[in-house]
């Protein structure tokens, strides 16, 4: 029993190695960057229903509502 890898596995793996040295950018050429362009504004409307139960006395409920005025958000 040798331990010896066999020429084909020698060959095939020193391919493999001049190959990912010959090409560096290839590697980087996947790389992908996040890049967002202030574009025409679109309007979306956005509701919430609250129907509270069993109601008895006061009812106090609590919204979240946007408070955001940035180049990609903006509140009207």
């Amino acid at each position: 029993m040798t331990l010896l890898p066999s020429r084909r596995d020698l060959l095939t793996t020193a391919a493999a190695g001049a190959a990912a040295l010959a090409l560096p950018g290839l590697a980087q050429a996947q790389a992908r960057r996040f890049e967002p362009q202030v574009g025409a504004w679109r309007t979306f409307d956005v509701t919430t229903v609250v129907e509270p139960t069993d109601l008895q006395g006061t009812t106090q409920v609590w919204l979240p509502l946007p408070d955001v005025d940035t180049d990609y958000q903006r509140t009207l």
